[in-house]
């Protein structure tokens, strides 16, 4: 069968759009929700694979969900362990996504025993979860690990402050939603400072618990309220991203609407180095022709130049004619769009963690989605070059944007899903 989409390209962006429900900060607050107990509505929530992915794996815990539209209804009033028979489903499920392991913030506190099973998701490099497992042990929880999961338990919550080696995502969601079922206040230090965290932080204030950030530490004293309130996911901000990359590389005319333009400032940042005319007016984003992109940008941790921007930046730097250079330092392998980019007529070097980028004449091509931004950079070079590009793997673009076609068609794009 297949599974690809076809674009005909070379036509310039116009118009205005919104933005999805944001991927990134849907699930955790999924596993918010099933944390908080009860029956939780949650708004705006992407309709992508990912989602109902974990979803399908929280049904093997007996949690019921209930799509219409982008709202989704989460009932967890029954939540028990899997079946042997089920966990198999699980693992089998949790081969795809990284998201499974939001399965420990979730449950856990709750069952207070959970077979973790070990993540997948893209193929990024060396991507451990040994930083959740340590904050855990911290908290009292006892881990052992298996071959293809992790068996934990968690009898008693021990409230010890965390600091963390490292600023992880999933680790801080993950001993968030652990740490507020404790009976003494909790401070964790060198934590994500991602709006996606933030997001989380606010549903469960806003949820009735007492969640304070100081910098990039995190204060959760005990609080047993907890009231049932429906909650907006904020929109995604690399989709917003992929969107203003997007028009530079099709030389179009953007309005960008409802949306946080702070948390892409980092790309503003970069994309306003080169003469262009790009304009923020509360929540729009205005853009308009041209800019050519040129210099380095180097990734890290929030409020730096995020790492799933890299792979459309470097596309939109190919198709704006400008040269430059990526380095990349979250991910050990993230540059593998980097070969197919090169079908497209990329001049590109890898060295390391270094990805260096020439100005170069791109064509049409047929070319694999690696993972979830490769997949998006390859949309953004085949809009920008005249005739057809095939991206096949099109269900590894589906994990992470609602409906990529219809979102470019609606802007003037001529993209068909084949399938």
């Amino acid at each position: 069968m297949e599974d690809c989409v076809l674009i005909n390209g070379g036509k310039r962006l116009e118009g205005e759009t919104t933005v999805q429900g944001s991927k990134n900060a849907g699930l955790p607050l999924i596993a918010a929700a099933v944390n908080l107990g009860g029956v939780r509505v949650l708004k705006n929530i992407p309709r992508i694979s990912d989602v109902f992915d974990f979803l399908k794996i929280l049904s093997f815990y007996n949690v019921k969900s209930t799509f219409v539209d982008n709202e989704l209804k989460i009932d967890s009033t029954e939540l028990r362990n899997p079946s042997e028979a089920d966990f198999e489903k699980i693992i089998s499920l949790s081969t795809k996504i990284r998201s499974s392991t939001y399965l420990l913030g979730a449950v856990l506190t709750k069952l207070k025993y959970l077979r973790l099973p070990k993540p997948g998701g893209c193929k990024l490099g060396t991507r451990p979860i040994d930083i959740h497992l340590s904050a855990l042990v911290t908290l009292g929880g006892r881990v052992k690990e298996e071959h293809d999961y992790y068996i934990i338990e968690l009898e008693n919550l021990v409230e010890k402050d965390i600091d963390f080696r490292y600023p992880s995502v999933g680790a801080t969601i993950n001993t968030l939603l652990v740490a507020i079922n404790g009976k003494k206040s909790i401070i964790i230090k060198n934590t994500a400072l991602e709006p996606e965290v933030n997001a989380v932080i606010e549903y469960l204030n806003k949820s009735g618990k007492s969640v304070e950030r100081i910098k990039n530490n995190i204060r959760i004293s005990p609080s047993e309220r907890n009231k049932n309130i429906d909650f907006k996911n904020p929109s995604d901000r690399i989709v917003m991203g992929d969107l203003l990359l997007s028009a530079i590389a099709t030389k179009g005319e953007l309005t960008i609407k409802g949306v946080n333009p702070i948390e892409i400032k980092a790309l503003i940042r970069k994309i306003t180095k080169s003469p262009c005319n790009l304009y923020i007016n509360n929540d729009k984003i205005i853009y308009s022709p041209h800019c050519v992109l040129h210099g380095i940008i180097k990734t890290d941790p929030y409020p730096s130049f995020p790492t799933d921007l890299q792979a459309q930046y470097a596309s939109a730097m190919l198709a704006s004619g400008g040269s430059g250079q990526i380095v990349e330092r979250v991910f050990g392998s993230r540059f593998e769009y980097a070969k197919q980019l090169e079908l497209f007529g990329g001049n590109l070097k890898i060295s390391n963690r270094r990805l260096s980028i020439y100005k170069s004449c791109l064509h049409s091509a047929t070319v694999q989605a690696t993972d979830l931004r490769c997949g998006a950079a390859l949309v953004i070079a085949g809009l920008s070059v005249n005739g057809y590009t095939r991206i096949n793997n099109l269900h590894i673009i589906d994990r992470g944007y609602e409906d990529i076609v219809k979102m470019y068609n609606n802007l003037g794009a001529d993209l068909k899903r084949i399938e």
